[in-house]
């Protein structure tokens, strides 16, 4: 697996000035009617609209707190003629309304898009299912027939042709520059020591709290620890999980402050996600499981180490925001909520922080089609590659999404961006691995890769 560095160089040049005049869009919240707490899932379907929906230099969809904060002034429920209100209160071109209703197993949803200027209705969706499985097709089918009947937007496949070297600066600012693609007096990989499981997920750290890291693998239903011996590694644990068990991720860190890190499993179940935190004790031993979020450990600038969750659907993908998460009393209690650029998940990006603006941060992330972005500290675009990076085997399956019953769509887990100061100049790099596909990534649900 070939790793690849690249550093950080912004410039800023005069913005470019549009002529067409773009389309606002304001989504209003869902109406939930349920006996369980939904706001997540109210939180997804906003955000699911509002990616599907936007588009550069065309359309803009109204960032949902300002949203939000001028419903505050309209008395629930939300019809018609309050949603044209605070269409027209927005300066909105359209606005989008709908509710979500559940009785026992059966689960309504309808949903509307309304012209702000005329007080028409344009289109409307509804569906009617046992379960969720009917909500994110709808949804889905929703936004496309906006984008293609009102916003003559036809969806149109990713282009995979040979792309140049350099990336995509974004108007007004400068390149993420590549520095090098091969280490000075780096060793020839060689294989250390082979497994008798495809190994989805690993890192290190030290377990034990005798100073010196440990390797940690996970497998489908398995996290196997191994401890370094000359030049191999000798396995010291196997802690098998049940058959159901689906492993994505996994992250290393010692959080609790006891000198012993904590191994954060990633593991997917039919209602989402049950991850779990295992701990050296005595044996390897869960400190919290059960955990409906997806997780991992980063480095957040005026934080330090954190854990990081986000919401997953039933037998879906990514759900709404990322927060803090922490560590009390066996459980894992959600904190605050970090402002990511759309395209971020829980798994696919660093935080570089801002020189002299501890605080402040850029986004770097592989978007899905895995090709480097880089955001400023406002969550604006800054860079883009051409090339394809990363490229990793792992995945989350998301059923429904189209309208034929049995489609399935494969969201690959990103291979992970680590910022490093190699070149020990005080300046980080990126380094992300870059494997060869052979399909060169046409294909959404089958991947194999050659080299790296």
């Amino acid at each position: 697996m070939g790793l690849t560095l690249l550093a950080i160089s912004f410039v800023i040049l005069p913005l470019q000035a549009f002529g067409a005049k773009i389309k606002k869009v304001a989504v209003l919240p869902f109406a939930m009617h349920a006996e369980k707490d939904l706001a997540f899932l109210r939180e997804g379907i906003l955000d699911m609209l509002a990616t599907r929906i936007s588009w550069k230099d065309h359309v803009e969809v109204i960032e949902k707190e300002v949203v939000k904060k001028q419903l505050e002034i309209i008395s629930p429920p939300i019809n018609k003629e309050k949603a044209l209100k605070v269409g027209k209160a927005l300066g909105a071109d359209y606005v989008i309304l709908g509710s979500l209703t559940v009785f026992g197993k059966s689960v309504s949803m309808d949903a509307k898009i309304l012209d702000v200027s005329k007080g028409d209705i344009l289109i409307t969706a509804f569906n009617q299912s046992k379960g969720m499985d009917g909500v994110i097709p709808t949804i889905n089918q929703f936004a496309q027939d906006i984008n293609a009947k009102i916003m003559g937007r036809m969806p149109t496949p990713p282009m995979y042709a040979t792309q140049p070297q350099q990336g995509s600066p974004i108007p007004g600012k400068g390149p993420l520059t590549k520095v090098k693609e091969k280490l000075a007096g780096a060793q020839k990989a060689s294989i250390v020591k082979s497994f008798s499981f495809e190994i989805t997920g690993m890192d290190t750290g030290d377990l034990d709290g005798d100073g010196k890291e440990e390797v940690v693998l996970i497998g489908t239903n398995r996290v196997v620890t191994l401890k370094r011996q000359a030049d191999t590694l000798v396995q010291f644990t196997n802690i098998k999980g049940k058959t159901s068990d689906d492993y994505i991720y996994v992250s290393v860190a010692d959080l609790n402050g006891n000198g012993k890190a904590e191994v954060y499993v990633s593991n997917l179940s039919p209602s989402g996600a049950s991850s779990l935190v295992l701990e050296r004790g005595g044996g390897f031993r869960p400190i919290a499981s059960g955990v409906s979020m997806l997780l991992r450990t980063l480095e957040v600038p005026g934080h330090g180490k954190v854990l990081l969750g986000q919401k997953r659907l039933p037998e879906g993908s990514y759900w709404g925001p990322v927060h803090m998460l922490k560590l009390q009393g066996g459980k894992v209690v959600t904190q605050n909520e970090i402002k990511l650029p759309r395209t971020a998940n829980v798994f696919n990006f660093v935080l570089a922080p801002v020189p002299e603006r501890p605080d402040k941060a850029y986004t770097i992330l592989l978007d899905v089609y895995e090709r480097i972005r880089v955001y400023d500290p406002e969550n604006t675009l800054v860079w883009r590659s051409n090339e394809f990076w990363g490229g990793a085997l792992a995945y989350i399956e998301e059923k429904g999404l189209e309208d034929v019953e049995s489609f399935t769509k494969r969201f690959f887990i990103p291979s992970p961006i680590y910022l490093v100061d190699v070149e020990l100049d005080g300046d980080r790099e990126v380094m992300v691995c870059k494997n060869k596909s052979m399909t060169r990534r046409i294909t959404e649900t089958y991947r194999g890769f050659t080299s790296g």
